[in-house]
């Protein structure tokens, strides 16, 4: 906890190079790696502090690499997206995965829907994860129906769900 503290430190003082960024994320990585030394009950909040600490890292210049989605549809009327699988190794690490509808994750856990989550590109994840479960379902949910617009096949799947009486917003950052 104390090296992700000065990392965080770090961050909120000093605008960072992309070499101190880059060894800070790996350092971040490192840490990660260490968890299962840990005490299963500490895993949560090690967790959410080593995430904080890399968007920290990530957005400490006011940008980040920027990346791209692509969505599409399959014949089963889901939605298809391809995007690199890490945020931090754009070239070559593209994945293609159905993104599960927003009903998936309903009656879900945090902890649940962050397992859910690892298996689509970070990129999404990030998107979607919010400190809580409700939070995280808002999320996910307009996030689903951003992309699911983009795709011409799937404007109807999008009705379908609005008329569930979920909100209606759409919006879509990607730095």
């Amino acid at each position: 906890m104390k090296q992700v503290k000065d990392i965080l430190r770090q961050t909120s003082v000093n605008v960072l190079s992309k070499s101190k960024k880059k060894a800070m994320l790996v350092s971040l990585d490192e840490l990660s790696e260490q968890m299962p030394s840990l005490l299963d009950l500490d895993h949560p909040c090690a967790q959410r502090h080593i995430a904080e600490a890399r968007y920290a890292v990530e957005f400490n210049t006011g940008a980040t690499t920027p990346f791209i989605i692509k969505c599409g549809a399959n014949s089963n009327s889901e939605l298809v997206i391809k995007a690199d699988a890490r945020m931090q190794e754009p070239k070559g690490g593209e994945i293609v995965r159905v993104v599960p509808k927003p009903t998936v994750i309903e009656n879900m856990a945090l902890e649940e829907m962050k397992e859910v989550f690892t298996q689509l590109p970070e990129a999404l994840s990030l998107l979607a994860l919010a400190r809580t479960a409700d939070g995280t379902r808002a999320r996910y949910s307009r996030l689903y129906r951003t992309l699911a617009m983009k795709v011409p096949a799937l404007r109807d799947l999008v009705v379908e769900l609005e008329k569930g009486g979920v909100s209606n917003v759409y919006f879509l950052i990607i730095y």
